[in-house]
């Protein structure tokens, strides 16, 4: 599962407390619904092969990273975003897409995807996503996704808890999953952090 995240790491209740940060989730919102059908199908068709890896014949993070920087190009203009909250939005739409291409492309079970988002629904897990969130932090930056032994064991404990610890295989892809969930995460708070600067 921790071989999950470094795979990953290689290649908001308080939103409405503040003005700026209400705009910023429009912002974020602005991508999503600028997509007409021919991308949306486009979208559709590229997450049924997506891998984390460069496997031949298919579909990376990468290959989504066009369609979502054509939209917060876009977005930008419209909303008048700083080059600092367009890059933490482009990242954001990239690990968006990237997450939603990944529940689509078989590779968990719908048993396996729904053991985990009731797990997730089960608690907040702040220290777990604290980690899973420095962990993609770095990984942006250039560095590998190393984690202590506590986090490995917060994450770990979760995967568990969940009934997703028995297979490896399993685990590690629910550790790539997280990594783009936190990648989420992480991309829409500093991106939001933009505006309340302001």
């Amino acid at each position: 599962m921790v071989r999950g995240l470094k795979t990953f790491a290689a290649c908001s209740a308080l939103i409405l407390a503040f003005p700026g940060a209400a705009h910023a989730a429009e912002g974020l919102a602005c991508m999503e619904n600028s997509y007409d059908q021919g991308r949306r199908s486009k979208i559709a068709a590229m997450s049924e092969n997506f891998s984390m890896s460069d496997e031949e014949g298919t579909t990376s993070s990468e290959d989504l990273a066009g369609v979502a920087i054509e939209a917060a190009d876009k977005c930008m203009a419209q909303e008048g975003w700083s080059e600092e909250a367009l890059y933490y939005a482009g990242i954001y739409e990239i690990s968006r897409l990237s997450e939603l291409a990944y529940r689509n492309s078989g590779r968990l079970t719908a048993d396996e995807l729904s053991k985990l988002d009731e797990a997730l629904n089960r608690s907040e897990r702040p220290a777990m996503w604290n980690a899973l969130e420095r962990a993609v932090e770095g990984g942006l930056q250039g560095e590998e996704a190393e984690m202590t032994s506590k986090e490995e064991f917060l994450v770990g404990s979760f995967v568990i808890s969940a009934g997703l610890g028995a297979d490896e295989v399993a685990a590690e892809k629910v550790g790539e999953l997280l990594g783009l969930m936190a990648l989420v995460r992480y991309s829409k708070r500093e991106f939001e952090a933009q505006f309340t600067k302001e």
